[in-house]
C-alpha cells in the first residue's frame, strides 16, 4: 500500500479528516481534498527501475522539507521550490546519497472548482517522470517504446487515484 504523510506533523490536516469521514461512508479510504496551506506526499517505488517517485501537493515549504527529511537528502542535492517560481506543477530528477535515484512531481493545489484539473497536471507532470525513469535506464523515449511509457504514466496515475481514496481496479 502507498504512503501517505502529511509534511506538517504526523497528523492528517482538517479538511483531510473532514473529507475522509463524509465522503461515501462505508469505504475504507475516502477522497481528500486539501486546502491552501496544506500538502501531501504519495512516496512510491516504480518496481521495474526501484525509482523513488514522491508526488508531492500543497504547500511547496512543507512539501520541499518533507521530502529533504524522508529521503535524507544532504544538503547540496537538497529539494527545493523556489519561491519566486509560480509555476504550477514540476517534475525534477534527484539522487540519494548513497546513490538510489528519486523523482519527485510536486503540484500545487487548484481551487475547489478546477480541482478534477489535477489529474491532467499530474499525467503531464508523469510523462516528464516516465522519461526520466527512460533515460536513467538507457532508454531513449521514442514510439519503439510508447507501450512502456504509457503503463507507467498508469502506474503512477492509479497510485495516486488509490492513496487519494478512488477504487481503481488491478490491471495486468
Amino acid at each position: 500500500m502507498d504512503l501517505i504523510t502529511f509534511p506538517a506533523g504526523d497528523y492528517l490536516p482538517h479538511a483531510v479528516i473532514a473529507s475522509w469521514s463524509t465522503f461515501a461512508p462505508g469505504r475504507p479510504r475516502h477522497l481528500f481534498v486539501l486546502e491552501p496551506e496544506e500538502a501531501s506526499c504519495i512516496d512510491i517505488v516504480e518496481p521495474v527501475s526501484c525509482y523513488h517517485i514522491a508526488i508531492c501537493q500543497g504547500d511547496p515549504k512543507q512539501c520541499q522539507d518533507w521530502v529533504n527529511r524522508h529521503y535524507q537528502l544532504l544538503p547540496e542535492d537538497y529539494f527545493t521550490l523556489r519561491p519566486d517560481n509560480d509555476s504550477k506543477a514540476l517534475c525534477c530528477r534527484h539522487n540519494y546519497s548513497d546513490g538510489r535515484r528519486l523523482i519527485i512531481i510536486w503540484m500545487c493545489v487548484p481551487p475547489r472548482e478546477l480541482a478534477s484539473c489535477i489529474f491532467s497536471i499530474l499525467a503531464h507532470e508523469a510523462l516528464h517522470a516516465a522519461y526520466t525513469i527512460m533515460r536513467g535506464m538507457g532508454m531513449d523515449p521514442d514510439f519503439a517504446n510508447e507501450e512502456w511509457t504509457a503503463y507507467t504514466i498508469q502506474f503512477l496515475m492509479n497510485n495516486y487515484t488509490q492513496s487519494i481514496g478512488i477504487p481503481v481496479p488491478i490491471t495486468e
